[in-house]
């Protein structure tokens, strides 16, 4: 992994840790709901941005904060989301994170997810395994390998007092259930063993959502697709995936596609 990565996505992560405990200048980016986007997401985007076209001149670059949307997927594209878990930041919660990933022509290179608070560095580089990089050392990952549907852990979103329709969905399976923000984080909490699978019944997430955490959970044993079993394709032309996605430890990730066609789910 190229040290002025891991350097660009802990210096991000200081950005963000400047904003926490001030009054944040809050943005809706609209979009049929409140999306959210505050000054911490920009200053946090604006290091990345200028860095990584530095580093890596001939490379384009699609961001959550940024209008300029590539054309063509079928060059180098670093996927970014300088801050992943807004509203959970905005409510002075400490589960957010820092994406940078590269994909090559609609295969992930290298991933990198870092949570600040914790200060917890997840990465990934194709075919070399997944890591977690904390305080007190380094760590290779691997899922783990509950088979049994009904025993597996469930990661869903933080409820905040409002539902969504997905929830109908997630309410379907019985299972222990973790609430988190930030899909760096619940896809890194698979890639650790520590859950099973997750189910993001919302067609609003985005290729920088899912980028570096894909890498690293499958580097680490995992698997994702969207909830008709399809791979996520890069290389689409619309940013959004319509379809949702589904991430587990690989063993469960039929079983719990069976169920949800049980429900009929449509997004």
């Amino acid at each position: 992994m190229d040290s002025r990565l891991i350097d660009l996505a802990r210096n991000a992560g200081k950005i963000l840790l400047s904003y926490r405990g001030k009054e944040l200048n809050i943005q809706n980016k609209g979009g049929g709901s409140f999306n959210p986007v505050t000054d911490a997401d920009l200053k946090a985007n604006e290091l990345l941005q200028t860095e990584l076209s530095k580093y890596y001149s001939n490379d384009l670059i699609l961001s959550e904060e940024n209008t300029n949307i590539p054309a063509d997927y079928s060059a180098r594209v670093w996927m970014i989301d300088p801050l992943d878990g807004t509203s959970e930041f905005i409510h002075g919660g400490p589960l957010f994170g820092v994406h940078i990933a590269l994909c090559d022509n609609g295969t992930l290179q290298l991933g990198l997810v870092y949570t600040p608070v914790t200060d917890e560095l997840y990465y990934a580089e194709k075919d070399s395994g997944a890591y977690l990089q904390t305080p007190v050392g380094t760590q290779r990952l691997h899922v783990s390998d509950v088979e049994d549907l009904s025993h597996a852990r469930m990661i869903t979103r933080i409820n905040r007092g409002y539902s969504r329709p997905e929830d109908t969905l997630v309410n379907q399976f019985q299972n222990p259930k973790i609430e988190l923000a930030c899909i760096g984080i619940k896809l890194g909490l698979i890639a650790q063993g520590k859950a099973e699978f997750n189910i993001h019944a919302n067609p609003k997430s985005h290729k920088w959502d899912t980028a570096a955490p894909q890498l690293i959970l499958e580097e680490a044993g995992g698997k994702i697709t969207d909830l008709s079993g399809q791979p996520l394709d890069y290389t689409q032309a619309y940013t959004h995936w319509k379809n949702g996605f589904l991430a587990s430890n690989g063993v469960l990730h039929e079983k719990v596609l069976e169920k949800i066609r049980e429900n009929s789910f449509r997004l």
